[in-house]
């Protein structure tokens, strides 16, 4: 499966305004198996390949004059995940064609790799700082949350809606009381194979 996301992060603390932060679009791809319980009840365990970050505008006042201009700062938090969702699927099956299901379920997702992407803007001149993400002292490695989903199902396609909400504080340490979550919406299409055929050429 795979698809678009739209990636966002909440956040709380002394010196993050959420009113600056905004969501970016992303991608994900990735595989799952389908463990059969019952007639209605599947455990779905998999991993995927997914991009999570935010953006995140504001402004300061660097001349400290209250009438003075006025700096704006644009920071961009790009990062690559790989998550492990273990999910419980519900289906009901209309036919032997149709079918509609849901999801839920826990995930931990491990930080690959990333970039901290600013621009200050202040008198017609733009400022760029660039730096990739040092895990463990710009943001945590480990993520983790609760997935949440939907979808269709026709044939051996599939068409998906889920949200994944961060639990994890990706600030180190919790400095100056801040918390940043990751916040997932994803779009995604999918196809099924019938590993049992395989299994019958061996």
């Amino acid at each position: 499966m795979g698809g678009i996301s739209s990636t966002s992060a909440a956040s709380t603390g002394d010196s993050i305004n959420n009113s600056g932060l905004s969501a970016v679009l992303g991608y994900h791809f990735g595989a799952s198996v389908d463990i059969k319980i019952n007639k209605y009840l599947t455990f779905q365990p998999g991993i995927t390949y997914q991009t999570k970050g935010s953006k995140y505008n504001f402004s300061v006042n660097p001349t400290g004059n209250f009438f003075g201009p006025r700096a704006a700062i644009s920071t961009n938090i790009n990062a690559t995940f790989l998550d492990i969702p273990l999910n419980m699927m519900a289906h009901y099956d209309f036919n032997k064609n149709v079918s509609v299901f849901a999801t839920a379920g826990p995930y931990i997702g491990y930080g690959l790799k990333g970039n901290i992407a600013t621009r200050i803007s202040f008198l017609g001149t733009v400022i760029p700082v660039d730096q990739e993400i040092e895990w463990g002292d710009d943001l945590e490695r480990i993520d983790y949350g609760l997935g949440f989903g939907g979808g269709l199902k026709y044939r051996n396609f599939s068409l998906a809606a889920t949200y994944d909400l961060g639990l994890a504080n990706l600030v180190v340490d919790g400095k100056e009381n801040n918390s940043l979550q990751n916040r997932i919406f994803r779009i995604s299409l999918g196809y099924s194979l019938d590993l049992s055929i395989i299994k019958k050429l061996f």
